[in-house]
């Protein structure tokens, strides 16, 4: 997922690059964009996209939550921070 997000050459199959590229287009706001919306329903029925949409929303409010109310991260948690930074 990384090398994918770095543009790198990567095994990903094109609905996994779909799904990543949905799920980047969230997080940046403010949605799943129609084009790649309607790539999506190519590949998942109804329910699995709002799924995915819920799932990806859902966890950007709780890193946002968590983040605006200043909560530590628990120290068993730090090593994987150090070895995969949130983007700024």
């Amino acid at each position: 997922l990384i090398a994918e997000n770095q543009g790198l050459e990567t095994s990903l199959s094109d609905c996994d690059r779909l799904l990543l590229n949905a799920t980047r287009e969230i997080v940046e706001g403010p949605g799943i964009s129609a084009q790649t919306f309607t790539a999506l329903q190519s590949h998942f029925d109804p329910g699995q996209l709002v799924a995915l949409t819920l799932t990806a929303s859902f966890y950007l409010g709780v890193v946002r939550l968590l983040d605006s109310l200043a909560i530590d991260t628990e120290s068993d948690y730090l090593p994987y921070l150090e070895r995969f930074p949130l983007p700024i």
